[in-house]
């Protein structure tokens, strides 16, 4: 996806766009591309939770094989609020987040989610 991290990651790595990186502005063009026969795509970055809910109606899973688990462009998540949000429902949120780290559940429904991918990378 163009400038998400994944594509910023690769540039910062020396990896040239439309050189020998092709980036979409969307997962919809994405799906499309993955649709076309005798495509050249060679390898798709995506993430693994991600991938089942990226694929067109056209897919499955089982058209796609994760190949390599790239660790280094792995990344936490963030939650951001507008900065005027109400202080009430970002302090509700911290300590939701915090209470959903603090007993396992983050990692319970992080855990759930790929289950349900054959991508099984966590």
């Amino acid at each position: 996806m163009k400038d998400d991290y994944f594509h910023q990651s690769l540039l910062r790595k020396g990896v040239v766009e439309n050189q020998n990186l092709y980036v979409n502005n969307s997962y919809a063009a994405l799906s499309y591309l993955l649709d076309i026969p005798n495509r050249q795509i060679d390898l798709v970055i995506a993430n693994a939770a991600h991938m089942p809910y990226r694929l067109s109606d056209n897919q499955t899973l089982d058209d796609v094989e994760m190949v390599l688990d790239v660790k280094e462009l792995q990344s936490e998540l963030y939650l951001a609020c507008n900065k005027k949000t109400d202080p009430e429902l970002v302090s509700s949120l911290k300590n939701s987040m915090k209470k959903l780290a603090d007993s396992g559940e983050l990692v319970r429904i992080e855990r759930t989610w790929i289950a349900q991918s054959k991508f099984k990378s966590l």
